[in-house]
């Protein structure tokens, strides 16, 4: 079944902030950042489980994918995955 993603305010809080820091050095690199968060947020549509779960005990429901030197941290649900942070 395909999930709805759904992005948290400080989800895309951290990703604007990844980009701008990395931009800093190289807007071309943060632009590359951008869309491969997005594009691994996407594939979550299909593959919900394919991340790892995040090693955490306190965040034991969430799963992470890696992106860049970055983590993409999401809950997935009935309907939806949850992107919480980047």
């Amino acid at each position: 079944m395909a999930r709805k993603i759904v992005w948290s305010n400080p989800a895309v809080d951290d990703l604007e902030a990844a980009v701008e820091f990395v931009a800093k050095d190289s807007p071309s690199y943060a632009a590359n950042l951008a869309q491969l968060a997005m594009n691994a947020a996407e594939s979550l549509v299909r593959f919900p489980n394919r991340g790892h779960q995040v090693p955490d005990p306190e965040l034991a429901r969430f799963r992470e994918l890696i992106v860049g030197s970055y983590r993409l941290i999401y809950l997935v649900e009935a309907k939806r995955v949850l992107i919480r942070s980047c």
